[in-house]
C-alpha cells in the first residue's frame, strides 16, 4: 500500500489513509506531507494515535521530544499553530488526557513523570502540579519503602529531578512546605515537620542552616529535650538528636551554637571544650589557678592524676603531661626539685638530695629502704649521674645506705 496513496489536498484521509502516509513520509517513500495536511485536527490525531500507541507498546513510556524528530513528525510537532514543541500538546490532542475518551490515559493525568522521559517544563510552573507530585512522592515513599518523607535521591529515583534541582532547590523540606505539611490548615499538615524537621528528614538542606533563627530555635529545643543545662551540651547531644549537620555546616561547636541561641555560658564552664580552647594561654593559667584554688592543695604537692580527676587530661596534653609545667605557667614559683629540668648545682646539696629520695620512696609508695635504683631514675635521673651510685647518694644525704640494695 506504501506509496499509493496519492496527496488529497482538499479531501479528508481515513485513519488508515493518514496513518499509511505517514509511514511512507517516515520511511522515504514520501518526502512530505500534502500542503494543508495538518490543518486537519483528526489528521493530527490519526497521526498521533499511531505513533504513541506503537512507542507505548515499545517503550512502556511516551516519546520524548528526540523521539518526535525521528518519527519524521518535526513539522507538526515543533510547527507554532499546533504544538509549539510541548510534549504535552499532541497528548492531549490525541485523547490521553481526556477522561471520556477511549485513549484516557490516568498515569497521564495523575502522575505523568512516571511515563514520560522528560515532563514538559511548564507543568511545572504550575503550582498544583508540583503539589500533586511531592504528595505522589511522599505516598509512594511510606507505601514502598516505609520512610514517613522522601529525601534527595528519591526525587532523583522517582523521575522528578528536574523539578527538585529547579523548582525546589534541591530541598525536600522546601518540597514539602509548599505541599502543605508544614501549613497548620492543611489536612496533611504535620507539626514534627514544621517545628523540628531535622527528626524526620534524612538530612537537612544546607540552606536551613544559613538562617540564624533556624539554627537557635534547634538549639534552643535541643537544651530543652535532652534535659540538661546548656553547658552540659556535648557535641554528642547533637548528634543524638539529629543536629550534627548544623554543627557541622558552621564548624562550630556546642558552645558557639549555645552563645548564638541566647544563652549566658561561659567556656570554661562548659562539659566539653571548644576546639582549640587550650591553644589560648589565657584559657590555660585560668584553668590552672581555678584548679589549684579548688583542689585544697598545696601547688608542690599536685601531680597529673589530680588534673585527670578533675577533667582537665586534655589541658594535659598541652603539657606533655607535666604538672609543673602547668603550675609555672600559671605563674606559681616552684622550688628546685619541683621544676621540670632540675638546675645545675642542686645534686651538690645534702638537703636536695634527702628531701629528692625522700619524695622518690612517696612517690612509690615504698618506705626509703625499700627504694630501688630504678625509682630513682624513674624521677631524678641526674642525681645518680652526679653521685655515681644509689649508696653513695643515700650516705651524702645523711641517710643510712643499706648493704644490699
Amino acid at each position: 500500500m506504501l506509496g499509493r496513496i496519492r496527496d488529497k489536498p482538499k479531501q479528508l484521509y481515513s485513519r488508515e489513509e493518514a496513518v499509511e502516509l505517514w509511514y511512507s513520509v517516515r520511511q522515504g517513500v514520501k518526502k512530505r506531507f500534502p500542503h494543508r495536511f495538518w490543518k486537519d485536527s483528526d489528521h493530527r490525531k490519526y497521526v498521533v494515535q499511531a505513533f504513541v500507541d506503537g512507542h507505548l507498546a515499545r517503550t512502556g513510556f511516551y516519546p520524548a521530544e528526540e523521539e518526535w524528530k525521528a518519527a519524521k513528525l518535526t513539522g507538526i510537532f515543533m510547527h507554532r499553530l499546533y504544538y509549539k514543541g510541548n510534549l504535552m500538546a499532541p497528548l492531549n490532542e490525541g485523547g490521553y488526557t481526556d477522561k471520556e475518551s477511549k485513549k484516557f490515559d490516568p498515569r497521564l493525568v495523575n502522575a505523568p513523570w512516571t511515563v514520560m522521559h522528560n515532563v514538559p517544563c511548564e507543568y511545572w510552573k504550575n503550582a498544583d502540579n508540583r503539589v500533586k507530585a511531592v504528595r505522589w512522592l511522599v505516598d509512594a515513599c511510606r507505601e514502598r519503602h516505609g520512610k514517613k518523607y522522601p529525601g534527595c535521591e528519591d526525587f532523583n529515583d522517582n523521575r522528578l529531578s528536574g523539578l527538585f534541582v529547579h523548582h525546589y532547590d534541591s530541598s525536600p523540606l522546601t518540597a514539602l512546605e509548599e505541599a502543605g505539611y508544614t501549613d497548620p490548615t492543611q489536612e496533611n499538615f504535620d507539626p514534627v515537620l514544621d517545628f523540628a524537621p531535622w527528626l524526620v528528614l534524612g538530612q537537612m538542606p544546607q540552606s536551613y542552616w544559613h538562617d540564624a533563627e533556624n539554627r537557635a530555635s534547634a538549639t534552643r529545643w535541643l537544651v530543652d529535650i535532652a534535659n540538661k543545662e546548656p553547658a552540659e551540651v556535648i557535641a554528642d547531644d547533637f548528634k543524638e538528636y539529629g543536629l550534627s549537620g548544623m554543627l557541622q555546616e558552621k564548624s562550630w561547636s556546642p558552645y558557639m551554637a549555645l552563645r548564638e541561641a541566647g544563652f549566658n555560658v561561659d567556656e570554661s564552664d562548659m562539659n566539653e571544650l571548644p576546639r582549640g580552647y587550650w591553644k589560648v594561654r589565657k584559657n590555660r593559667v585560668a584553668a590552672v589557678r581555678r584548679f589549684v584554688e579548688s583542689s585544697g592543695k598545696k601547688p608542690a604537692e599536685i601531680i597529673a592524676d589530680d588534673f585527670d580527676d578533675a577533667g582537665l587530661s586534655g589541658l594535659m596534653k598541652h603539657y606533655k603531661g607535666s604538672p609543673i609545667a602547668a603550675l609555672q605557667e600559671a605563674g606559681y614559683r616552684m622550688r628546685a626539685l619541683d621544676r621540670p629540668h632540675v638546675p645545675r648545682g642542686t645534686w651538690q646539696s645534702p638537703e636536695h638530695v634527702r628531701e629528692a629520695l625522700i619524695r622518690v620512696a612517696k612517690a612509690e609508695g615504698k618506705r626509703l629502704e625499700d627504694v630501688t635504683v630504678i625509682d630513682v631514675r624513674r624521677h631524678y635521673k641526674g642525681l645518680l649521674t652526679t653521685h655515681g651510685s644509689f649508696e653513695v647518694a643515700l650516705r651524702f644525704a645523711g641517710l643510712d645506705a643499706p648493704e644490699d640494695k
